[in-house]
């Protein structure tokens, strides 16, 4: 990771926010960014030296000083190698980068929203950044900078006309989103979604409510969380938010399609513009909004946006012109083209919740096309699904696994791939949910790559639609790049 200091702080003014003893000589020094790789260091930038499982950034203090850095941040007093540039000695490096987030952004006047949740959480971020550009300059979490070094970072490289930030926050263990919500203190907070992600390391979904529930611990006294609806763990009164340790925030429940929610989108119909729906807000009558997104996880997220942006005062022509011009992440619910096959591309993450959100989405793309004519183009061949690991689910993957085969096997899919170690269970799990066993096939682990690629593209016809989705270590763009190489018309 490396970002750029905005402004450049003198290393004597960097000592004083990591709470670091001054330099010895060249305080006056100027530091251009912070770099926690030193391949990515660039003259000026500051090179954090971390320590982690696999890795002591202390071993590259040497690579950093010839790339030259202006100076290092360390817990060590000295080094094995003869070091010239000046070395700023903290406690803890991670600890020391958070206390100098905040030293930089204490008293700013920009508003702070802050999302997190099992699902959804970066295409939320995507359409409220947009959304929000309609009326103020903003400052966003760039890729996956959401978790203790990456959210320090990007509050650092907030630039000085910044009037909101849309940050980020994820988690996999208890306490975490509580250590940036303290960093980043929110006036608006965003919980998406509970699921089942990372229910190996947290035990529950209960765990995990209460884990995404620590975005409270920093948000200001005026501060306003919006949860989803239909979200029976934060439902008005319930246990975990009754029991809830500190004062909570004023709350709006968000829902799709919701009467009863405080900002909705209700259906109305259809014009020559598009999908038109109600905006529904708590203050005042409903207006109409147009929004052609596919898939209830990009609604979702989309209502999310509009709500926070009525919230800070954008009109709904705005909301509607930022969510329309919005530049969403990349390997989520992207749909594109591959010679004549179409590809629902999801493959960044996937968690039980969100599989089947995509399996949904995939049926609901069928049946867009199948209404007579969708932009002169035929209707999809089949629906085709390539399944493959759901991660940090620990003693529950099988069962889970099994569930998430069982409803791709009732969204009514033609066939179904599914790779990893996890495979069986899921294909078991189709299998136990009523797909034939011709339709399902497992790509075994006990072949390479290209073989299993290969069968994938032996398998596949012309006008399919074809659902990639698995756990980011399980590399499923892989077998997108293969398509791409050999698939042909």
């Amino acid at each position: 990771m490396r970002v750029p200091l905005i402004p450049p702080l003198t290393l004597a003014e960097l000592a004083a926010g990591l709470r670091a003893a001054p330099p010895a000589v060249g305080g006056e020094r100027l530091c251009r960014g912070i770099a926690t790789d030193s391949r990515e260091v660039r003259a000026g930038d500051v090179f954090l030296a971390l320590q982690g499982a696999h890795t002591d950034g202390n071993r590259y203090v040497s690579d950093a000083q010839n790339r030259r850095a202006a100076a290092v941040i360390t817990n060590l007093p000295e080094f094995i190698h003869e070091i010239q540039m000046p070395r700023l000695l903290v406690d803890d490096p991670v600890k020391a980068l958070g206390r100098l987030a905040v030293a930089q952004t204490w008293g700013k006047s920009h508003r702070v929203v802050a999302i997190t949740g099992s699902v959804g959480k970066t295409t939320t971020k995507a359409y409220t950044a947009s959304v929000l550009a309609q009326g103020f300059a903003v400052h966003q979490t760039e890729g996956n900078y959401n978790n203790h070094l990456g959210l320090p970072l990007t509050l650092l490289a907030t630039p000085p006309e910044a009037e909101v930030l849309v940050l980020e926050m994820g988690m996999n263990h208890a306490g975490e989103i509580s250590y940036l919500s303290q960093l980043a203190q929110p006036h608006i907070g965003v919980i998406t979604h509970i699921g089942t992600a990372h229910i190996g390391l947290l035990g529950s979904r209960e765990a995990i409510c209460r884990a995404k529930l620590e975005l409270l611990d920093g948000m200001t006294e005026d501060g306003v969380l919006l949860l989803g609806a239909n979200e029976e763990l934060l439902a008005p009164g319930a246990g975990l938010l009754r029991a809830w340790r500190g004062r909570l925030p004023q709350i709006f429940y968000v829902g799709w399609d919701d009467p009863q929610a405080d900002f909705a989108m209700l259906p109305c119909p259809s014009s020559a513009e598009g999908q038109r729906y109600l905006f529904r807000t708590p203050f005042g009558p409903p207006s109409p909004l147009s929004f052609q997104g596919v898939g209830m996880p990009a609604k979702q997220a989309a209502l999310f946006a509009a709500a926070v942006g009525c919230l800070l005062g954008i009109p709904t022509q705005g909301i509607e012109t930022g969510l329309r011009t919005a530049t969403l992440p990349a390997m989520r619910q992207r749909v594109y083209e591959i010679g004549d096959l179409t590809v629902l591309d999801d493959c960044y993450n996937a968690s039980p919740e969100s599989v089947r959100a995509a399996c949904d989405t995939l049926r609901e793309l069928a049946e867009e096309r199948e209404a007579p004519p969708h932009e002169g183009k035929p209707p999809f061949g089949r629906t085709v699904a390539l399944l493959g690991d759901m991660l940090e689910l620990g003693d529950f993957a099988e069962a889970l696994h099994r569930q998430t085969g069982a409803y791709a096997a009732h969204n009514g899919l033609g066939l179904l791939f599914v790779f990893g170690r996890h495979a069986a269970w899921l294909a078991e799990g189709a299998l136990e949910g009523g797909m034939e066993k011709g339709r399902v096939v497992v790509l075994d682990d006990r072949h390479t790559f290209e073989e299993n690629a290969a069968r994938l593209l032996s398998l596949l016809q012309p006008h399919d639609l074809l659902l990639v989705k698995a756990s980011r270590a399980a590399g499923a763009e892989r077998f997108l790049a293969y398509l791409r190489a050999h698939w042909k018309d």
